[in-house]
Parts: structure tokens; C-alpha cells; sequence
């Protein structure tokens, strides 16, 4: 599992510099032992642990493999703007180019006044490499870091796309985060922002906005331990009302991946966070997550990261927001209906066919609209 190798390599070469797996020098503090890391974590009495430490864990290596530097470079500062950053796996060459034929069109980013990219990590195969650096070549979206694609590792990226905001689009007012298999309905995202407000110099037009992360609020706190049967119902809603052993071990598969340590991690609860699929950040609040990126041990769970544990450091709250969210499952051709009827933002998760089948009923007028209002109820 690479996350974990990176994380004890952190742990046991402690005051050297070293490689990764990559050839990515790292270069590790002195730590006298690990109790030091443990007097830095702090666990209230409900068993929530947030991370008081303010030592430099590691000197990170932001190298670049792949960049592509003018994108932002045309990005109108009169009006609302924004960069969708995708984290993207390597090999997934035709998530990336349905998006583009789709929602980030590059006539829609230019009237739209928003920049997309895709963050992707190294891959092993050179065909794929060489292919990437056509892609790259081609539609000039591309970021490549010095990291191998996994999922322990995508934590490394979503760093990375703090770093690539403050570093190469500083001028975008808001950093959008999403997957390559999310429908983004981009007049919704205009519309939703515009009633949040512009951001110049050190402040929002709307004083709400300052000091807060919108997103889909994650339910689940629970710090898994182990993959056993009670935590695996707490994780899966089917697991609460079956009782089945083919759709328990398809439950402990998926949620292995999320198994943390108690040698890594103490307590029970992480903070609060967002879900990973798609959160919102004004540009005052990526520099203090980047920031506290920094003085953070290293969570191989992207999204308890950076809006759980760097979050709370930086005493930035959550807003919880209606726009993002996955369920109730958009159908296609249901799609140009709910999008126009509500302010809901993002599909769920969807086949690169399927995002293609929704951006052409979304585009397709002529057909009445059964649905009601209440649509907008469903959570």
C-alpha cells in the first residue's frame, strides 16, 4: 500500500534526505521519537482529534512533471471567476476528454469566465506517459506531479492543487475540487457563486464567505480501525439493513482502503468534513490550508485531510450546501429538468457515457418537465 510506505518512511528515516519510490527527494526533520508526534494530536471527549502542532512534518517536493502555466493567464478579475482543479487517475484518457467535450468546453471556460484542470500523478507505463504528454500538448489542461497514481495518494494531489492555485492561478477567486466522474452544471455554479460574492486583496464582498469550506457535509466521522462486521455497518447503508455475506465482503473490500492505525491516528472521530466529490474554497482560505498542510502528519484520505484535520486548524467552518451533492441520482434523461428546476451543481457519479448522454439532454429544449419543485427537497 504506497501511502503507508510513504508514511513510515516519514516515520523511521527521520533527519535524512532520502527518495521516494519516484526519485522525489524528500527531505525529513529531525524528530526525537514519536511521542512528540503524539503530544500534537488532542482528542476532546467525544473522541474527536484535531492536530495542535505547529512543527514543519516535512519539507514537501513540489516538483511538476507536467504544467502548463498560462491558463489562468486570460482570467477576467471584473467579475466572478473560478478554477475547477480535477483529480483525475493517469489512465483515465477518456474521462478527461468527455469532460472536455462536455462542461468545460473551452468556449464555455472563455464565456464562463472559469479554468479546468486535471491533477494526475506518474504511471509506470511509458506508452502512458508518452500519451499524456500528447494530451497535454494538445489541450494545455493537464498537471502531472511527481507522485505515483493511487489512492493513498491523493492526499499528495490535493496539496499539489493548493500549491498550483497560490503558484499558478492566484488570480482565481474561487478553487473548485471534483473527480473525473462528476457532472458539473456550470450556470448553476455562476449563479450559486454570484450570490456568495467576489473575492480581491484580503477580502469577500460578502463577509459569509471569508472563512468557510462549502461542500456536502460527510456523516461519517468514524475512524475506521479494522475491517470487521459493526464497522463495516456503520460505513455502508446496506450493511444496516442486510445481513448478507456476498455484500458484507464487497463492503470489507471497498472500505479497506480506508482502515487508519491508531498508531497513525489516535482517538475515535475525525473533525468534521466535507465529501471528497466536490468542495468549494475562496482563495483567502487556500493559502491557510495550504498552510496548515504543511505542519500536518500525512492522512492517506484526501478529504478528512484537507477539510477535516487542515481545516480545523485554521479555524475555518463548514457550509453545508444543498449544490453539491449526489443523491438523489440524476438520470439523463431526467437532467435538463432538475438542473433547470433547482440549484443542484453536481450530478453523481457517472460513466464517461452516461456524462455524455446528460450534457446532451441538458442541451436539448423542447420537451415539457413533469417534475415539481420538490425536487429541490431531496437531500
Amino acid at each position: 500500500m504506497i501511502g503507508y510506505q510513504y508514511v513510515e518512511l516519514f516515520c523511521s528515516s527521520v533527519g535524512k534526505s532520502s527518495n521516494d519510490a519516484n526519485g522525489a527527494e524528500l527531505i525529513i526533520p529531525l524528530i526525537k521519537n514519536n511521542d512528540q508526534i503524539k503530544k500534537e494530536w488532542n482528542i476532546s471527549d467525544d473522541g474527536t482529534v484535531i492536530h495542535n502542532g505547529d512543527r514543519m512534518i516535512l519539507n514537501r517536493n513540489y516538483k511538476i512533471l507536467i504544467n502548463n502555466l498560462e491558463k489562468c493567464s486570460d482570467l477576467q478579475n471584473n467579475t466572478i471567476n473560478f478554477l475547477i482543479i480535477i483529480l483525475s487517475s493517469v489512465k483515465n484518457f477518456d474521462q478527461r476528454q468527455t469532460i472536455r467535450e462536455t462542461w468545460a468546453l473551452d468556449l464555455l471556460q472563455q464565456l464562463g469566465n472559469y479554468r479546468v484542470m486535471f491533477m494526475v500523478g506518474l504511471t509506470e507505463s511509458n506508452e502512458t506517459q508518452e500519451r499524456l504528454k500528447f494530451e497535454s500538448l494538445i489541450h494545455e489542461d493537464i498537471v502531472q506531479i511527481n507522485i505515483l497514481d493511487s489512492f493513498y495518494n491523493l492526499t499528495y494531489k490535493s496539496i499539489h492543487m493548493l500549491y498550483w492555485h497560490q503558484n499558478y492561478c492566484p488570480n482565481a477567486q474561487y478553487l473548485i475540487k471534483t473527480d473525473d466522474d462528476i457532472y458539473f452544471h456550470i450556470p448553476n455554479v455562476i449563479k450559486w457563486l454570484k450570490t456568495i460574492g467576489n473575492v480581491s486583496g484580503n477580502h469577500s464582498s460578502n463577509h459569509n464567505s471569508n472563512n468557510t469550506i462549502f461542500c456536502h457535509r460527510n456523516i461519517s466521522r468514524k475512524i475506521l480501525r479494522n475491517a470487521n462486521i459493526k464497522d463495516l455497518f456503520l460505513y455502508s447503508s446496506f450493511g444496516r439493513q442486510n445481513n448478507d455475506k456476498q455484500l458484507i465482503e464487497r463492503s470489507r473490500k471497498k472500505f479497506q482502503k480506508y482502515i487508519v492505525e491508531y498508531k497513525q491516528l489516535p482517538g475515535n472521530l475525525y473533525p468534521e468534513y466535507c465529501s471528497g466529490f466536490a468542495y468549494a474554497i475562496n482563495k483567502l482560505n487556500v493559502e491557510k490550508l495550504f498552510k496548515a498542510s504543511k505542519t500536518i502528519p500525512y492522512i492517506g484520505i484526501e478529504d478528512v485531510f484537507i477539510t477535516g484535520f487542515c481545516r480545523e486548524k485554521m479555524n475555518i467552518t463548514i457550509t453545508d450546501i444543498k449544490q453539491f451533492r449526489l443523491n438523489p441520482i440524476v438520470r439523463p434523461i431526467e437532467s435538463r429538468c432538475i438542473f433547470d428546476q433547482s440549484d443542484r451543481i453536481t450530478s453523481n457519479e457517472l460513466t464517461d457515457n452516461d456524462m455524455k448522454i446528460m450534457w446532451t439532454h441538458v442541451n436539448t429544449k423542447g420537451y415539457y418537465c413533469k417534475f415539481s419543485s420538490n425536487i429541490t427537497q431531496n437531500k
